[in-house]
């Protein structure tokens, strides 16, 4: 398999978890949970960016091949091990900080390449994994790896230098420091061979340019802030939206469904879709005024001028419908920041990347996405449509 390292490794690229130096270095460094204080402020697992200005000048940018964080097991173990298996120049990994009690993904990564994975390619928890991590890996399948993926990397020459303990970015840094001349070894004939044995491309998920697209308007709703919180206003029923910012929009729009106030006839999804980004618009316009003043957008909080509207005295609180996942698949919502788009990325229901959708506007995402048969059809399929609307508005807005 042709395989052009110079242009195309990192196979997986990411501008804020993954900062690379010298590709043909031998070492890298992964780093889990971490911890950065800011005089009396400590703010955890901080940016990548911010954990590299603590990157002490011991530690020469020529030295090392790629610096990462890592979050999760699935996704972010899968995309280590294809960083890994397609440069074979790395030979020494470096594990820092500490393990996410909820994924264990360095834990993960070690397992895997000691222990590899079961028939259902669950990560096979050596000795001396914590009980918790077992437990984790008994649940969460790797998706996007293939069998002979695993055997692959597994294969391949790799020392995992485990500096976990510290989660301060200068003290596990300072541990690398003083171990790296002991591991830095040039690699002047780098085997390609374990790629002659797997098909890497087909990782690789498509990437589609989303056009402008329109959401139908629901007349019948209205929608305003106050205060800390959101009125979705039907006539003669309003819904109060109250509690934490990023849930109020949510917990008036599941009210609004559980009382059928939607109703289910050509067009819903994309009326659920254009009442739920407004919702959400109203929440985020109220909780930065300035910000949305300063871009424009002041009109999102559902009314003009300096008398901001009560809450109806009979505003009917609302409340969150029990959580009933997608079983067709999910979404990953991002923002591009240098391209000033957003980015969804579509995962099928075991976990693969399928593709990505690009869009300028959260109105084109929406549309394309409630169009374009990515939901299920399910008893839940308008909750989904609604954690969409929130998250999508959520993106745009940043």
């Amino acid at each position: 398999m042709t395989f052009d390292f110079t242009r195309e490794w990192p196979f997986f690229p990411d501008d804020e978890k993954l900062r690379i130096f010298e590709p043909r270095a031998n070492v890298a460094i992964l780093i889990g949970h971490s911890e950065l204080r800011t005089g009396a402020d400590v703010k955890a697992d901080p940016p990548l960016a911010s954990i590299l200005q603590t990157l002490p000048s011991s530690i020469a940018s020529s030295s090392v091949a790629a610096i990462g964080t890592i979050t999760t097991l699935r996704d972010g173990v899968e995309r280590v091990v294809q960083n890994l298996l397609t440069n074979p120049y790395i030979t020494v990994l470096f594990v820092c900080g500490e393990d996410s009690p909820v994924f264990y993904p360095l834990e993960g990564l070690i397992c895997l390449y000691r222990d590899g994975v079961d028939e259902g390619r669950h990560v096979v928890a050596g000795n001396g994994a914590p009980e918790r991590a077992i437990k984790v890996f008994a649940r969460d399948a790797l998706a996007t790896l293939s069998h002979e993926d695993i055997a692959a990397f597994r294969k391949r020459a790799l020392e995992i230098v485990d500096c976990r303990g510290a989660v301060e970015p200068p003290v596990f840094f300072a541990d690398v420091a003083a171990r790296l001349s002991s591991y830095q070894r040039p690699v002047d004939s780098p085997s390609w061979s374990v790629l002659d044995e797997i098909d890497v491309y087909r990782w690789r998920p498509r990437t589609l340019q989303i056009p402008e697209g329109e959401l139908e308007h629901d007349a019948g709703f209205r929608v305003f802030a106050s205060g800390a919180t959101v009125v979705v206003d039907r006539g003669a029923r309003a819904i109060v939206g109250t509690g934490k910012s990023d849930g109020r929009a949510q917990r008036a729009l599941h009210t609004a469904l559980r009382d059928d106030l939607v109703a289910r006839v050509a067009g819903w999804e994309s009326r659920l879709a254009e009442l739920t980004l407004r919702t959400e618009r109203a929440v985020l316009a109220s909780e930065f005024r300035v910000d949305a003043e300063r871009i424009g957008h002041a009109e999102w909080l559902g009314w003009a001028g300096t008398d901001e509207p009560k809450v109806p005295a009979a505003g009917e609180t609302g409340r969150p419908l029990s959580l009933d996942l997608d079983p067709t698949g999910f979404f990953k919502i991002r923002v591009l920041y240098e391209q000033a788009m957003l980015a969804a990325d579509y995962h099928a229901a075991d976990g693969r990347h399928v593709e990505t959708l690009q869009a300028k506007r959260a109105e084109d995402l929406l549309a394309a996405i409630v169009a374009g048969g990515y939901v299920g059809d399910y008893p839940g399929r308008d909750q989904h449509i609604v954690y969409l609307g929130v998250q999508i508005g959520r993106a745009d807005f940043a």
